[in-house]
This record gives structure tokens, sequence and C-alpha cells, in this order.
């Protein structure tokens, strides 16, 4: 699809067309070029796929997930997958926000038992970013 590629054969949109890559894991990039603080998951569809190449927890990651059954299903399944990384606080930001939603992270724990229908606000559309930090001083210079 034009705008929102991705390794997913049933990725939302026409297909109009198709490319080889080299792909390679989290693990194998931060042994090339260190750990960073921050890493943002932007891979239309394949968030936990991505997460799965990584062993080791990075300070403060975030992921996008749209607004749909199938991809809240998604987005829980990363959110299980983070839960495995460390122990993460969480917030999230809906399409169009400038602000988090939530006033404070909160551990992944309560997150993703709220998730997503007391986190997120009815009826907001498009796609929502989700941030999971492990320090929570980290949060604020986000």
């Amino acid at each position: 699809y034009d705008q929102t590629a991705s390794l997913r054969e049933d990725w939302e949109g026409q297909r109009i067309g198709e490319t080889t890559i080299e792909i390679s894991t989290l693990d194998r990039q931060i042994e090339r070029l260190g750990l960073p603080t921050y890493c943002k998951i932007d891979v239309e569809g394949w968030e936990r796929e991505v997460l799965m190449g990584l062993s080791n927890p990075i300070p403060i990651i975030s992921f996008e997930y749209h607004q749909s059954d199938s991809e809240i299903q998604t987005a829980r399944s990363v959110l299980d997958r983070i839960t495995q990384l460390g122990d993460y606080y969480c917030n999230i930001k809906p399409s169009g926000m400038h602000d988090f939603h939530l006033k404070n992270c909160i551990p992944i724990s309560q997150f993703t038992t709220l998730f997503p229908e007391g986190i997120v606000p009815p009826l907001t559309p498009g796609y929502c970013d989700i941030y999971c930090t492990l320090e929570l001083s980290l949060y604020r210079n986000i």
C-alpha cells in the first residue's frame, strides 16, 4: 500500500507491488550500533515479530496500533512480549493528540488489564501510539 507498506500479506489497503528487502533483528542492530534509549516501532502490523528479535530491554519502546479488533489483538500480543522484557510503565497517545491520554504512566500489568476499553477514549479514530518505559524519569523527557 502506498503509505503503509507492511510485511504482512493481509495488511489494509490495496496491494500495488512488492520488493525484496533485507531484514535484521533488534539484537543484531544493537550489537552493531549500541543500545538506544528509545526505539519507535512502526512496521504496520509486524510489531510483535520485531520484538521477538530483542533479548534485552530497551529503556523506552513505543509502537503504533490501528483501532480495529484484529489490530487490538496484535497490540495485546505486543504488550505481552514487552512484559517478558522487563517491568515497564505505559501510556498512550491517540492519533492527532499532542499529549498523553493518561495523566501518568501506569505499570504494564495494570495497562494490559485496562486496555483498550479502560484506556483509550471511545470512538478514537485511526491509530494510537503506546509508550512503554522502564524508568518513569525517562518518561518525563519524551
